[in-house]
């Protein structure tokens, strides 16, 4: 839906699975589509603009925090409960209605065409992943445990 739309885009498909060969097949006709198998993420996150999990549930991905601490926007459909503990829709992140393929292309396309929004959004996402930072949890812990003494 949208590869003609951004030719300056290119789309990198990391890590594996049991659907990989199926993907492969049908994006063979398109090109700046690269799949890269299971990889470390980190070179992936420094070059990527947008983090796209399409996952239809998940616990707490650790990948959208990963990628956020390298200013990369999380875009993910709104279908587990923890992606509101992560993204703020609009301001970290972009949610999606669970599985409606159309509105994830149409915001997608949305952000990628508004480069002012994305490096707003980027720089929202370092700043509140900070939150998830080991010192910060450690304090919590440490809070929790203190409150639990007295």
């Amino acid at each position: 839906r949208l590869y003609r739309k951004f030719p300056d885009w290119e789309m990198v498909i990391v890590g594996d699975g049991k659907e990989r060969s199926r993907l492969e097949q049908q994006a063979k006709r398109l090109e700046r589509i690269s799949f890269v198998g299971f990889q470390s993420p980190e070179q992936y996150y420094r070059d990527a603009s947008i983090f796209c999990l399409t996952s239809n549930l998940e616990g707490f991905p650790m990948v959208l925090p990963e990628a956020m601490s390298f200013g990369v926007v999380p875009f993910s459909f709104d279908s587990f409960p923890a992606v509101h503990d992560i993204i703020e829709d609009g301001k970290t992140g972009v949610l999606v209605k669970p599985f409606s393929i159309k509105e994830y292309a149409d915001k997608l396309a949305l952000l990628m065409s508004d480069e002012e929004k994305r490096n707003r959004m980027s720089e929202n996402c370092m700043k509140d992943v900070a939150r998830f930072s080991l010192d910060n949890i450690i304090k919590l812990w440490e809070i929790l445990f203190n409150s639990l003494g007295k």
